[in-house]
């Protein structure tokens, strides 16, 4: 009976706002306002909560608990979408990381064979020079004409020395190499990052097989005979010694930058190991 009763006051409360806005409601004005027309559905809400048997206040509650649960799922329905996103990204970067790191092991394989290669060429080429510059000096006991025997033993003794400064300069720069590439394995046992030093040690080598290549081709045109040099294997010579003087100078060019590399990547880990550090303090304070 209270139910029904509720149901009829408010009706009549419904009734009462409609007579209320049409008697006001002259003629040529604008329909009732937003704030009546939001007061009359109020009433129409307060109408159908009575319908239902349940208090406004109790309506509220069911309502906003309602809203809740439904907020609840979709964030957590979100947040299972974005998991299951990353972890498929962190699955297909593994992938692709181990994929890139097996390319470029094949590369490096395939780079290291190819100047090991070569060096082994150089090297033979330049046991064969030396063997056919020491033949040219044997050639010599037999001259007979003192001057002309003292000026192409100059002449060899100069070839010579000209072949022996490149090959220091080899020499050194493979001894920079190694001291590099000593250094390298250590940091990286010690988890900096030398990715960066590696690339420049193998441009360093790279440019070091090339060195070999024009010293060989220098040693060709110096071992020829004991006469000079022709005008047009003079003019070969110093293209070459130049050529081979920028690729050294590129080589070691190369190799210092390695070092810095190492130098800064170390310091950016220790500074991110004393950043972390610094965090981890703070948080437990």
């Amino acid at each position: 009976m209270k139910k029904y009763s509720s149901l009829f006051l408010v009706l009549l409360i419904v009734l009462a706002i409609t007579q209320i806005a049409q008697a006001d409601l002259l003629p040529g004005e604008e329909k009732p306002s937003d704030a009546l027309l939001k007061a009359q559905r109020e009433a129409e809400w307060q109408m159908n909560i009575a319908a239902d048997g349940l208090s406004p206040k109790y309506a509220n509650t069911e309502a906003i608990k309602k809203a809740q649960t439904a907020l609840k799922e979709q964030r957590e329905a979100r947040q299972k979408t974005i998991r299951e996103t990353m972890t498929a990204l962190k699955e297909q970067k593994g992938v692709l990381t181990k994929e890139m790191q097996t390319k470029r092991a094949e590369l490096e394989s395939q780079m290291k064979a190819k100047l090991e290669e070569m060096r082994k060429e150089n090297e033979t080429l330049r046991a064969e020079a030396k063997t056919k510059m020491e033949a040219l000096r044997e050639s010599l006991k037999g001259e007979k004409d003192a001057l002309k025997t003292k000026a192409r033993e100059a002449r060899i003794t100069g070839r010579e020395n000209a072949i022996k400064r490149f090959d220091d300069a080899v020499a050194r720069m493979n001894s920079l190499k190694e001291r590099v590439n000593a250094q390298i394995t250590k940091l990286a046992a010690k988890g900096v990052t030398t990715t960066d030093a590696k690339n420049l040690v193998a441009t360093a080598e790279t440019k070091l097989a090339s060195v070999g290549t024009k010293i060989a081709e220098a040693n060709a045109l110096l071992v020829t005979s004991t006469n000079e040099l022709t005008k047009e294997n003079k003019e070969k010579l110093v293209t070459l010694t130049k050529e081979i003087n920028t690729l050294i100078k590129e080589t070691h060019q190369s190799l210092n930058d390695a070092v810095k590399s190492l130098k800064d990547a170390t310091k950016m880990k220790m500074e991110t190991e004393k950043a972390a550090k610094e965090t981890t303090t703070d948080t437990t304070q």
